[in-house]
């Protein structure tokens, strides 16, 4: 059966016991996440020896001190799934950790049709993803926070788990009784993504001026990063607006100054577009977790390539 993340992570009623899982997706950190999590689930149950391996061929449970194992499996190949049954047993149990790779659809999809074997994907985060989540933290940590700081931690915080759960984490350790949205802005020092957006907007202006933007703004994999994200946060507040209005009515209010920005990029976009800056962004992300040392280049290639996107549709 699949599941999702979330209730690997937040359900306590969620039981564990007597499944096999397959953990899997594009999202390292989140991935890393639910393994880790699940790991702590079962040891904490029982007195498992965990044993990380690459295939399954040969494997016994031979410790001498533990006479129960987990066994973390870094690589699907597997030529008969129905021989993972023989881990249902209380002696061992199997958790099977990997990005997406090819030739691994059969096995997912026998996953999904096994009550007792457990699909968890792990993906980047969408912004309903981050609302609950964040939503969540701030009920169990009894925070008091104003809407437009809210409206901050979803829109200039990370989409990768890991990071996204580390912004979160800071605000709750400075135990703050209420926080604004100033207070939300010097607590994610170094994530403020409003510098990220000027040179985002940089791509309706001319080319030099562009350039010239980026050389002062990416310093680092992690600067282009940042630029993704807001990229990718803008394309998503304007594809899921029908009309003008309903754009307005969501850019949030520390971002009201770049209103006309959001205003003219919406006119510059129609379906084709915008599926196409959707590649591009899914592409450039790719290319940078891939050659992460040659960042500069590609982060440049990006810009260029999304205001070629934007200058194909007149206003």
């Amino acid at each position: 059966m699949r599941v999702s993340f979330e209730k690997i992570l937040f359900d306590d009623g969620f039981n564990i016991q007597d499944k096999i899982f397959y953990v899997s997706g594009n999202e390292e950190t989140l991935i890393h996440k639910i393994e880790k999590n699940l790991i702590e689930k079962f040891c904490q149950s029982d007195d498992f020896y965990v044993d990380k391996v690459g295939t399954l061929d040969g494997q016994e449970n031979t410790n001498l001190f533990f006479q129960k194992k987990l066994t973390i499996l870094t690589k699907p190949k597997i030529d008969n799934p129905a021989k993972l049954e023989s881990f249902l047993n209380e002696n061992n149990r199997l958790i099977i950790v990997c990005e997406n790779s090819k030739g691994d659809s059969a096995l997912k999809k026998f996953f999904e049709k096994k009550n007792n074997f457990v699909l968890v994907y792990c993906y980047e985060l969408n912004r309903n993803q981050k609302i609950d989540i964040l939503n969540l933290y701030i009920h169990q940590n009894d925070i008091k926070i104003e809407k437009d700081a809210f409206w901050y931690m979803v829109e200039n915080t990370e989409n990768k788990y890991l990071f996204f759960e580390n912004d979160i984490k800071k605000m709750i350790d400075s135990k703050k009784e209420y926080y604004s949205t100033k207070d939300v802005q010097k607590i994610l020092t170094g994530t403020n993504n409003e510098d990220y957006y000027r040179l985002l907007f940089t791509i309706l202006k001319k080319n030099s001026d562009l350039v010239d933007l980026y050389y002062l703004s990416i310093n680092s994999a992690s600067d282009l990063y940042r630029l993704i994200q807001v990229t990718k946060n803008c394309f998503e507040m304007i594809a899921g607006s029908e009309n003008l209005q309903e754009l307005e009515k969501s850019i949030p209010r520390y971002m009201f100054r770049e209103k006309q920005n959001f205003i003219t990029i919406y006119n510059k976009t129609n379906k084709t577009n915008k599926r196409e800056i959707f590649r591009l962004i899914f592409k450039t992300e790719k290319l940078i977790r891939k050659n992460s040392g040659d960042y500069f280049t590609i982060g440049n290639r990006f810009l260029l390539n999304l205001k070629k996107n934007i200058k194909s549709v007149s206003a």
